[in-house]
């Protein structure tokens, strides 16, 4: 038996120990032999090296006079440089988890010869923080492939990071089934494309964010005939959204066309070339991911045309600059050419769904600017929800609604068409030549997302937009009239259609619109939430310290609030209102604080909120500390030592200087530390001394007056033991 295995220990052991720069000699190899039970002798040995080279095995034989036979194994499978690129690829992959390409790493690392693995190490720098906490991956995609060769359906869940950065699973643990068709590596991701019966279209999925599948007994839709994976893969990873292609025109600076190949490929000619730039034609979806694309290159690429897709990234440029998401129709003012009696005194009512009312009469919502479309709805939009789609934001209604339109000033139905849901037709259609205003009867589809656009012919200018969604009988209740900006939750009520949902929806940070969870629909849902936000020294009111010393609060510290609608917020020091700036509503803590020092010992600092309708919220910020004190006792004994440790105890002066009066039963005076704010060691040796008893103390507070000493006080007293309790 040892005969046998004998040729399989020699072909394992060059491999393992020799290559071109390490050659190994007659004696080694016949050294390691003997240890695994098989002594061979010299001319047997080169009988079976003979033997493995007659087989293919590429192993050097190094014979020189006067010196010893030595063997190098060299056929390796991979040379240094193509592992080392394997390892390079593996480490800086994001899919695979950082214990998996560890692993990896070590079995290439084996591959290589003995003299250069010590050297054979991934020669990119990665974070952890990059890589898939999904160890599970490259089992994921083994069975993705077992699906496609089998042809059936799988079925897994689709997980997410909740705010405690935890992977948790979408939609209360939803399992979705799809027809894989491919896995496509893109943008350092793997995705998974395939078909769903659900929602009747190919769809895509990030596969690090899948849990273990599982195969069905059910066949794989077959895909569409129209489906191209190519076509495809480009329209989700390169600007080409699901939506109409358009070719556009770029102009750019020399430098960018590094960036136009990488994106669009070598096939694009360059033209209109001058000093400072070129123009290229594209072909792209013109959606928030195009338009984000070029901003990111603002000063060296611009889009050239057509008008109306100029007129669409100029519109998402001057929203980023003004800092808010708006339309048209969405600004709130006043047509004043609605008003009967103009110069007269009107009424103004508004009631509780924000419909503002002249004299009893809805006026048209306006964009505020002249040459724009006016437009009111027939039916209130619900006020605190909202939907998304593709980045944009568009308004929910509870019922089907029609809409009355207002032509701008001068312009004639002639000059425009309409786009409802993608079907082009003539505005005329609508609004006879000559005539002002007009009915649009809305797409009354429930649930779907619905889009009207209206077009000038000649310009082909987007005039106005109007987007949104009918969910019959929405509405929606809060278990929390006001939510503080502390990561509090809230338990969200949302009916509408026949669904009655129930969901925890945590503060988002920034914003006061908050996402849902809407497995069933084509879009989000978003709702607005009532969230008081503050500052006081630019931290958040919300988690300041339980106390704060009154000389630490600066004179000209304001404390800003930022009130949901219908509420306001009032500042109390103890039972003292804090005044509010009548200009910008802040509250002059510091200044109050200055001029009314001489108070209590500690003050709660108090936010009290009311609202339009008489409801009143309460809520302890901190307490200002007036007098110095000790929270708890700042004296320990730690390996030892006896330790000062005020930080975080103390509420005081910085400057603060102390002296620790520690009595010793049999000293004839007790023991006295001059000590600061500072934590420190302050004895060593004390418990080596005194290694059983108790021992009381009391820290004083050093006070200087105008002209040396002043009076001292005692801040804190407690007791030191050491030992057992029962010693």
């Amino acid at each position: 038996m040892a005969n046998k295995s004998r040729i399989l220990y020699l072909l394992h052991f060059l491999q393992e120990n020799s290559d071109e720069e390490h050659p190994v000699s007659t004696a080694e190899i016949r050294a390691a032999l003997k240890e695994r039970g098989c002594p061979v002798l010299v001319e047997t040995l080169r009988d079976d090296i003979a033997a493995l080279r007659e087989a293919g095995y590429d192993i050097v034989v190094n014979e020189s006079s006067g010196q010893s036979t030595t063997y190098s194994y060299v056929d390796r499978e991979l040379d240094v440089p193509e592992l080392q690129i394997l390892m390079d690829a593996v480490s800086s992959s994001q899919f695979i988890s950082q214990t998996r390409s560890r692993q990896i790493i070590t079995k290439l690392t084996a591959m290589a010869g003995p003299s250069y693995r010590a050297n054979l190490r991934p020669g990119i720098m990665t974070s952890d923080t990059i890589k898939t906490p999904n160890s599970q991956l490259l089992y994921t995609v083994q069975t993705i492939q077992q699906a496609i060769q089998a042809n059936l359906k799988i079925s897994f869940q689709y997980y997410r990071f909740n705010l405690d950065r935890e992977r948790v699973p979408r939609h209360g643990g939803k399992w979705y089934v799809i027809s894989p068709y491919v896995t496509i590596w893109k943008q350092e991701r793997y995705f998974l494309v395939g078909w769903s019966d659900e929602r009747e279209k190919v769809v895509i999925f990030r596969i690090d964010r899948m849990g273990l599948p599982k195969l069905t007994q059910e066949a794989r839709v077959p895909a569409p005939e129209s489906f191209d994976v190519r076509d495809y893969t480009e329209r989700i990873f390169n600007m080409y959204d699901a939506g109409v292609m358009e070719n556009v025109t770029l102009r750019c600076r020399h430098h960018m066309m590094d960036h136009i190949v990488d994106y669009f490929g070598k096939g694009v000619e360059p033209f209109n070339i001058t000093e400072e730039g070129f123009d290229v034609n594209v072909t792209v979806c013109a959606s928030s991911t195009f338009f984000s694309w070029v901003m990111r290159y603002a000063g060296s690429m611009t889009i050239a045309g057509p008008a109306q897709i100029r007129e669409m990234y100029r519109a998402i440029l001057q929203r980023a600059m003004d800092g808010v998401m708006e339309s048209c129709t969405e600004s709130g003012a006043i047509d004043p050419e609605r008003i009967d009696g103009k110069g007269q005194p009107v009424r103004l009512y508004v009631d509780g769904n924000r419909t503002v009312r002249v004299n009893g009469t809805e006026p048209f919502l306006s964009g505020g600017r002249q040459g724009e479309f006016r437009a009111k709805p027939s039916v209130p939009e619900v006020d605190g929800l909202r939907g998304r789609r593709q980045g944009e934001t568009f308004k929910l209604y509870p019922e089907a609604f029609a809409l009355e339109l207002r032509l701008p000033d001068g312009r004639r139905s002639l000059n425009y068409h309409v786009i409802i849901d993608g079907s082009v037709e003539p505005l005329s259609w609508y609004c006879p030549d000559g005539q002002r205003e007009f009915v649009l009867e809305m797409p009354k589809t429930p649930i779907e997302f619905h889009s009207i656009q209206i077009v000038e012919w000649a310009t082909e200018r987007l005039a106005f937009r109007f987007d949104y969604a009918i969910l019959p009988g929405l509405r929606f209740d809060l278990e929390r009239r006001l939510l503080y900006d502390d990561c509090t939750p809230t338990m969200v009520r949302l009916c509408y259609d026949g669904c009655d949902l129930s969901e925890r929806v945590y503060p988002p940070e920034e914003t006061d619109w908050a996402a849902l969870s809407t497995a069933h629909l084509r879009y989000d849902l978003e709702i607005r939430l009532p969230i008081v936000r503050g500052t006081l020294q630019a931290q958040n009111i919300f988690a300041l310290p339980s106390t704060i010393w009154w000389e630490n609060i600066a004179e000209s510290t304001f404390v800003r609030l930022q009130c949901p609608p219908d509420w306001s917020g009032r500042l109390f020091l103890g039972e003292s209102a804090v005044p509010q700036n009548a200009a910008d509503g802040s509250f002059g803590l510091g200044n109050f604080i200055k001029m009314h020092k001489n108070r209590e010992a500690c003050e709660a600092l108090t936010l009290v909120m009311r609202n339009a309708q008489g409801h009143q919220a309460t809520r302890e910020l901190t307490r200002i500390a007036f007098e110095e004190h000790f929270t708890e006792s700042p004296v320990f004994i730690e390996d030892g030592m006896l330790t000062w440790r005020p930080v975080g105890r103390y509420v005081g002066g910085d400057r603060d200087e102390f002296q620790l009066i520690l009595d010793v039963p049999g000293e004839e005076s007790p023991f006295s530390y001059s000590l600061n704010v500072k934590s420190s060691v302050f004895d060593r040796l004390f418990v080596r001394d005194y290694p059983c008893g108790e021992f009381p103390f009391r820290i004083i507070k050093k006070s200087r007056g105008l002209f040396g000493a002043g009076s001292d006080r005692v801040l804190f007293e407690g007791t030191l033991t050491t030992g057992a309790p029962e010693q």
